[in-house]
């Protein structure tokens, strides 16, 4: 999995999503196109929102900026996958994630 090849650059990128989920009044263009360049996929950046939020229960609601800043169709990707995620959550009784998805 390239998620585990490059430790500092999605250390980095977690960082970044910590940051907006923490303070989502900053401005968060620049630092979320920077997130995904440094995640390369919406697979790795998907992983890296479910990380976070298994790790600390807080999740960087990205929806409406990524799909202004990154585009409809990774927005849609990633929605899909982060709401394939949630639905298996809440099948086994646990929490979905807080967040509110595109709809497409």
């Amino acid at each position: 999995m390239s998620y585990l090849k490059r430790p500092e650059e999605l250390m980095c990128a977690r960082s970044i999503l910590i940051d907006i989920a923490v303070n989502p009044q900053e401005e968060k263009c620049d630092r979320l196109v920077l997130v995904f360049k440094l995640a390369k996929t919406t697979e790795v950046l998907s992983n890296l929102i479910v990380e976070i939020f298994e790790s600390s229960g807080i999740v960087p609601n990205i929806f409406v900026d990524t799909a202004s800043l990154l585009g409809e169709y990774v927005a849609k990707v990633l929605g899909t996958e982060l709401r394939e995620y949630s639905e298996q959550r809440s099948k086994h009784g646990l929490e979905p994630l807080p967040i509110r998805f595109l709809e497409g």
